[in-house]
């Protein structure tokens, strides 16, 4: 017989929320594994110990905060809304059915008046817990950088100088302007978002974008340090920073690094062969030394006119270069035009051959 569901609404409820958890969700392990008492005296200087009223709870804010990040919800009126009736988060936050959820304003006047040290000092705490039960060790580490979306549009992208100003307002009334440059980040910016930046990956549009650069353990995937800049910045650019933030905070003891060939320069290789960490990292281009006739054995350095010599014996003069780890040098177009060696020679189809010295040339030997 076909059975029929009567819904009668009852008034008062006899149950535990514990009971309804699945041992296995993922907020119980989280409730389980970490400690979160800290909290309350890692905030206490932010509040008065004998007056006012009762604040919110910071070690509430903390676990809708991570509510929030394990879930993937970055907006704080959502947040508020799901843990209002999400049974799993209202129990990892230790709120009762009756119990009101804090305004999603609370949220963020508490998370500016924080600050980004207190955040700081949180996720050192939990790298500290997975550092005790021997999660974390440190020693081999993984970092990459990865472009995420700021919350603002081209259009309001505004330039940066009172005469670029002008050439917009002219072109609004209909009255030809002066030839207008390329939008790009030296010229505007965005009012609604001053810190983000114009970027792209091949294959997605440019827009305004902050970079993640995310720091891991690679045997365990723990989350090390992580740091947010302008869309623009090159990952290559705090790289060495993160290293420097991992080992005073931390104290790992890092034998290992991995990265992409973003990070390939020069400058990095040397600095983790100084601080005797293995760079397990691809060479950032061909002017590092990575293919073609360009090893300091096909290229014989004349220091007293300071000049090198090619396999095919012509000189290449230096060059002013903007970097100061490196000197350009380049051939004379006539040498390279008739020598013998040029199909082989990597400069093809240049008109000229360049080497690039580097003054971390001894580093890039080695990888």
């Amino acid at each position: 017989m076909q059975g029929q569901h009567q819904y009668q609404r009852q008034l008062f409820h006899y149950f535990d929320i514990e009971s309804l958890i699945p041992q296995n969700h993922l907020l119980r392990k989280v409730d389980r594994c970490v400690d979160l008492g800290f909290v309350r005296d890692l905030t206490e200087i932010f509040y008065c110990s004998n007056n006012g009223r009762p604040s919110i709870d910071p070690e509430l804010f903390f676990r809708m905060i991570l509510i929030g990040y394990l879930n993937g919800i970055d907006s704080d009126r959502q947040l508020c809304d799901e843990i209002q009736y999400h049974l799993a988060y209202r129990w990892f936050c230790k709120l009762n059915l009756e119990e009101k959820v804090p305004d999603h304003s609370s949220l963020t006047r508490i998370r500016d008046r924080f600050g980004l040290d207190v955040f700081n000092s949180f996720f050192i705490n939990i790298v500290e817990q997975c550092k005790k039960i021997g999660l974390v060790k440190g020693e081999r580490i993984m970092t990459d950088g990865t472009l995420f979306d700021a919350n603002a549009s081209l259009n309001s992208l505004v330039p940066k100088h009172e005469d670029e100003t002008e050439n917009v307002t002219l072109t609004k009334i209909g009255v030809e302007a002066p030839s207008t440059k390329k939008i790009s980040n030296k010229t505007h910016i965005s009012k609604t978002d001053p810190d983000a930046t114009l970027a792209f990956k091949n294959g997605t549009p440019r827009t305004l974008k902050y970079k993640a650069h995310i720091t891991i353990d690679s045997d365990s995937r723990v989350v090390l340090n992580a740091k947010v800049t302008t869309g623009a910045t090159h990952e290559s650019q705090v790289y060495l920073q993160q290293i420097e933030t991992i080992e005073n905070d931390l104290k790992l003891n890092i034998t290992e690094a991995i990265t992409d060939r973003a990070y390939g320069s020069g400058r990095i290789i040397q600095a983790l062969i100084e601080k005797q960490i293995n760079p397990n990292i691809p060479l950032f281009s061909g002017r590092s030394g990575s293919r073609g006739i360009n090893n300091e054995t096909d290229f014989i350095y004349d220091e007293e006119n300071n000049r090198y010599q090619c396999p095919a014996g012509h000189f290449l003069t230096p060059y002013p270069s903007v970097s100061n780890d490196t000197i350009i040098y380049y051939s004379n177009f006539k040498d390279y035009t008739s020598c013998q060696l040029k199909i082989a020679c990597k400069a093809k189809p240049k008109k000229f051959r360049k080497y690039t010295h580097s003054n971390s040339s001894r580093a890039l030997q080695i990888i």
